[in-house]
């Protein structure tokens, strides 16, 4: 049932269109808010038990709903952890968001292409330049909007899945905040992603190119242990072999800060860009074939339900 719930919301999201208007989580920040207005004074709020106390209340109230759904009948059960996950993705869609990029840069349309971009863009300085900053936001995203959402999502059921969306939006509004509950926020966080990125990452290796892509996982696996983003990237970006190409014009034009395909350091052509960025979007497509297909595999052996 996890593979067929997982298929029918991928479905819907690829033929139906982007949900992204049914994906409000203000409730999520009006609750949390009032948690903490009340018990932000406490000792025990600054840390662990602050997040315990924000998330466990919406977490118990879905675990709770799923098996009176089931007691009932099972089919409730699959309708609402469809929903769940439908609900758990994005929240906004990426793919929507890299179209508006790709088709403003086509259009010649910087205004709309830099609003575009701003959507989705994490690294704003990358040391592969501007271009590189760009795929390791799409590949970053990628991660969680997507293939973390589906794997708690695989592990926990419905109760997975919102569990790392409300710790991603706990995470997006308190990772710049510092004191013991946003260091909580930050480790629970990190400890939900310290799978998946390995996983992507080792998805971008076999979809990819695997030598380079498990060389790029090892160096940045050997900086630390608490080095997600760096595994991903690094993983991503040598499965496409973009650090070989920007190392190649980086020499040809005598500039550290040009990205593959520029005239001027810093500045890619638009041709380039979205060259790069359709190669890094079939990456992560070929990717999630891959988790599919271990997952079909899985569910075929009786491993997951």
């Amino acid at each position: 049932m996890t593979l067929i719930a997982i298929l029918l919301v991928l479905a819907i999201e690829r033929f139906v269109g982007a949900v992204d208007h049914l994906r409000h989580f203000g409730w999520f920040r009006t609750y949390s808010r009032w948690c903490e207005n009340r018990l932000s004074t406490r000792s025990l709020w600054q840390g662990p038990f602050g997040v315990i106390v924000i998330l466990l209340p919406p977490l118990l109230l879905l675990a709770v709903i799923i098996q009176a759904l089931h007691s009932v009948t099972p089919v409730l059960d699959f309708l609402l952890a469809c929903a769940v996950l439908l609900y758990c993705l994005g929240p906004a869609d990426l793919g929507h968001q890299v179209s508006r990029y790709t088709e403003a840069l086509e259009a010649g349309d910087r205004n709309a292409a830099a609003e575009a971009h701003a959507a989705f863009i994490n690294h704003h300085w990358h040391p592969y330049g501007p271009l590189g900053g760009t795929l390791a936001s799409l590949l970053e995203q990628a991660n969680v909007r997507l293939f973390a959402v589906l794997f708690w999502f695989a592990v926990l059921g419905p109760v997975g899945a919102l569990l790392y969306r409300l710790t991603a939006e706990l995470y997006r509004h308190y990772h710049e905040v510092h004191g013991g509950f946003a260091n909580s926020i930050r480790d629970l966080y990190n400890l939900l992603n310290w799978p998946t990125t390995r996983l992507s990452a080792l998805g971008f290796a076999l979809a990819g190119n695997l030598v380079d892509a498990i060389e790029g996982w090892r160096r940045a696996e050997a900086r630390s242990l608490a080095v997600n983003e760096d595994v991903l990237i690094e993983s991503g970006l040598n499965a496409l072999q973009f650090p070989q190409v920007y190392d190649t014009d980086a020499d040809d034009t005598g500039s550290e800060n040009v990205a593959a395909g520029s005239t001027t350091a810093g500045e890619p052509h638009s041709e380039d860009i979205i060259s790069w960025i359709e190669m890094a979007r079939g990456l992560e497509n070929r990717t999630l074939i891959v988790w599919l297909s271990v997952l079909a595999v899985m569910t075929i052996a009786g491993v997951v339900s």
